[in-house]
């Protein structure tokens, strides 16, 4: 399907159809001359960074950290959002026969997982590189005549 019918079907826009399938969280998607091929399925549950929050809270799991993860979410809909990474090769399945932090502790991140999560990262500390930059020279534009009579002095 398109992205306008991918908006249509998921009661959302095409801007947030775009960034679904910029982002990667949508498996087996294809750009072909120029457009979105997107395979017929459901809405993912979450965006790319509310994935990879759930994806690195795994890996917290797995090293003895015990988050509470039901604080602000049903414990349905993380059943819902881990079984869709599940699903599309993003994490290793879970078992939910018994208490959540168990299924979680014997899942793992999969190299698919770890891609999103690292170029997310790299996103993030190019976005951090450019502001800290941009902050620097705002505040020695701002400063300047202050901090040359206090360095004179």
């Amino acid at each position: 399907m398109n992205v306008k019918t991918a908006s249509k079907k998921w009661n959302c826009s095409r801007k947030t159809v775009y960034a679904y399938c910029k982002s990667g969280i949508i498996p087996d998607v294809d750009r072909i001359n120029g457009e979105w091929d997107i395979p017929e399925i459901d809405k993912p549950p979450v965006t790319v960074k509310k994935a990879i929050y759930y994806m690195t809270q795994i890996n917290l799991i797995i090293e003895g950290a015990t988050p509470n993860l039901v604080k602000n979410i049903s414990k349905e809909n993380l059943i819902k959002i881990y079984t869709y990474l599940a699903d599309y090769g993003f994490i290793k399945r879970v078992d939910f026969s018994g208490e959540l932090l168990d299924g979680l502790r014997k899942s793992k991140v999969t190299s698919l997982g770890e891609k999103i999560i690292k170029s997310e990262n790299v996103k993030v500390l190019s976005k951090n590189s450019y502001e800290g930059k941009l902050n620097i020279k705002c505040l020695e534009l701002k400063a300047s005549k202050e901090v040359q009579k206090e360095c004179i002095v």
